[in-house]
């Protein structure tokens, strides 16, 4: 990967979308990753004039047909970059997905985590698989006041608009359950 980023010219100011992933089977046979961090803070390390974004992409046959499961497919991203998760976010819901903004790169870890759950079913045989779609609500935001208890990130104010994120529900709506 280091000497594909390095061949790729001057990548400043420009978004970088992040789809690999460094997992290598582990003695258990299951994935774990080959990497301490996660291959997209690797990308902004080597080149950090560019706007790196980690995605988790559906399968191929999901991209083709985004609702040949009912509802597309989320595509979480990951990038310290509020204008590269944007530009990602219109990509993919251009394409029929469902574009999430899933913080700040450092949680690019976290993705490759979901990544390697998609291996657990098929090294175990299994005539299944998954595929990743989150379920907005506004349950939390009108139960726990989480800013009052942990603070404010940095980028509270400053969030990603992606296209596709819908209206919460009022909290009315979980009044009395």
């Amino acid at each position: 990967m280091e000497a594909v980023i390095a061949n790729l010219g001057d990548v400043g100011g420009k978004v970088l979308l992040d789809f690999s992933a460094a997992d290598r089977p582990a003695p258990d046979g299951y994935m774990e990753s080959g990497v301490e961090t996660s291959t997209s803070e690797l990308i902004q390390e080597w080149v950090p004039e560019a706007l790196v974004v980690k995605t988790l992409v559906p399968s191929v046959y999901l991209m083709a047909d985004p609702n040949l499961l009912g509802d597309p497919p989320t595509v979480m991203l990951a990038s310290d970059s509020r204008y590269a998760k944007e530009v990602a976010g219109r990509i993919f819901y251009d394409m029929g997905l469902d574009p999430f903004d899933a913080g700040p790169l450092r949680n690019a870890r976290a993705l490759a985590s979901f990544g390697r759950i998609f291996w657990v079913p098929l090294l175990q045989g299994r005539d299944q698989g998954i595929e990743i779609r989150l379920m907005r609500s506004s349950y939390w935001p009108c139960t726990w006041d989480v800013q009052a208890t942990f603070g404010r990130p940095p980028d509270a104010d400053d969030l990603a608009e992606l296209p596709g994120q819908g209206e919460p529900q009022p909290c009315e709506a979980f009044r009395g359950r």
